[in-house]
């Protein structure tokens, strides 16, 4: 028998799936509009529609170059939001309905797992 030790801390879930309003950066979208949810995976991010689960488009990982979370504590009162750094530009994003604290702790494991540098 093993002497008694710290458990292992939990590997963090293989997906994320959050509600997003777009900023700017895609070209495809109007900057304001909602109804949009950002899938992060192993496929990398994901942006879909609401209303129809109809995929806006694909990042993947390889042409991530880094991702700027909020800060933990903010003075602000809106929502957190994500900048993605890629290849060929920048894409933002507000999240509705979480705080800077829950956004940080969901993508920083999952983003590390991928080795996407975070900002």
């Amino acid at each position: 028998m093993s002497a008694p030790g710290p458990a292992p801390a939990p590997a963090g879930p293989d997906a994320v799936r959050m509600a997003a309003v777009h900023l700017d950066g895609v070209r495809s979208l109007t900057a304001g509009e909602r109804d949009l949810e950002l899938r992060i995976s192993g496929a990398g991010l994901q942006i879909y529609r609401f209303d129809n689960q109809q995929a806006i488009g694909t990042l993947p990982w390889s042409a991530v170059r880094s991702v700027q979370l909020p800060r933990r504590l903010s003075l602000r009162r809106r929502p957190p939001r994500i900048q993605v750094h890629t290849t060929s530009g920048r894409a933002r994003f507000s999240l509705p309905g979480l705080r800077a604290g829950q956004v940080r702790d969901h993508l920083i494991p999952l983003l590390a797992r991928h080795n996407v540098r975070v900002r």
